[in-house]
């Protein structure tokens, strides 16, 4: 059994600039306690927007000194609120994984290979669709910040979207080995079916953004997180939160 669990927008803030009022730090914190509990975790993933505004060092460095507590190996990606200049100097981060400033790769896992992209600016480049494409066409999941298609989230699909969305979908489809995408980015739990893949959106450890509403809206201010479990043939995943379960 493959067991991973993400965490993703944990936006956590600096000492002399908090985050819109929100104890980031520690419902980051709450939400590694009770990863802590869990039984024979592979890997833990934080999927981009670590830092709070623009990639603040501080921060990094504040969730190096957490994650040292953490017995299970991390990977950490970039996303949208990040420098990758900063996260360089912090995070232990394989070279062979950085092309040209931007963060993609493919590592396996107990014999399963996980493929990473980069769309820290809003953008996927078609050079990482292009190395992508590349990668043996074996059973495979996908980690990414932003979602590559719309998600029924009208916030956040009309405001902060993947911008080359309409190039990247009609690629991605063309891989069938990749069946499974796992994102951050829209503060929400959900799932979401097109073209016979899935979306696996995990939610924030800051907030949840209301997805049925034009204007932002919190729905609920719990920290959470995505397990995701692979037995060889089959993936199970499921949403926790700090303090309920769905």
């Amino acid at each position: 059994m493959l067991r991973i669990v993400q965490l993703t927008d944990i936006h956590i803030d600096t000492p002399d600039k908090p985050y819109y009022d929100i104890d980031v730090k520690g419902k980051f914190l709450s939400a590694l306690e009770k990863i802590s509990t869990y039984p024979d975790i592979d890997l833990l993933i934080i999927s981009g927007d670590l830092a709070a505004h623009e990639g603040e060092i501080e921060s990094y460095q504040w969730i190096e000194q957490q994650l040292k507590y953490v017995t299970v190996p991390y990977i950490v990606m970039a996303g949208n609120h990040d420098n990758m200049q900063n996260m360089q100097q912090v995070f232990d981060i394989d070279e062979n994984h950085l092309h040209d400033g931007m963060l993609y790769f493919r590592q396996e896992v107990k014999g399963f290979p996980l493929l990473f992209l980069d769309t820290a600016n809003y953008f996927l480049p078609q050079i990482q669709l292009d190395w992508l494409k590349k990668q043996p066409h074996v059973p495979s999941f996908l980690f990414m910040h932003h979602p590559p298609t719309f998600c029924n989230c009208i916030y956040m699909d009309n405001k902060y979207p993947l911008q080359n969305r309409d190039e990247v979908w009609p690629q991605l489809v063309q891989l069938p080995h990749i069946e499974h995408i796992f994102c951050g980015h829209y503060h929400t739990a959900r799932s979401i079916f097109k073209d016979q893949k899935a979306i696996h959106i995990a939610p924030s450890t800051m907030l949840q953004i209301a997805a049925c509403t034009k204007g932002f809206g919190a729905a609920n201010h719990h920290p959470g997180w995505r397990v995701i479990e692979w037995d060889g043939k089959q993936l199970n995943t499921f949403v926790e939160y700090a303090s309920l379960t769905v």
